[in-house]
């Protein structure tokens, strides 16, 4: 299946653009699909995404209209054409 990873703010600049198309087996995840996204940017990209441990935490997840915590992101299956939003956290003011 074909899903778009778009990246937002720093990560945008970190990735080098603003989204990446994915081609991905049926009944991947959204954790699958941000790190497939990770091999496919610069070698310095999957720190901003990843961690030892999985997905970063602090990280916004949409799917559509849905947010996705990270911690479920691996029980969070895709379909044909979904559109993964992701967003480092908001701060200042």
């Amino acid at each position: 299946m074909r899903i778009q990873v778009e990246f937002e703010a720093q990560l945008r600049t970190s990735f080098g653009r603003a989204a990446v198309d994915l081609d991905l087996p049926d009944g991947s995840t959204v954790a699958g699909a941000l790190r497939a996204a990770a091999d496919a940017g610069p070698d310095s990209f999957a720190a901003h995404l990843m961690t030892d441990s999985g997905i970063r935490p602090s990280l916004l997840i949409f799917v559509g209209d849905d947010s996705v915590a990270a911690s479920d992101a691996d029980a969070y299956d895709l379909s044909e054409g979904d559109r993964v939003v992701v967003m480092p956290p908001i701060a200042g003011g």
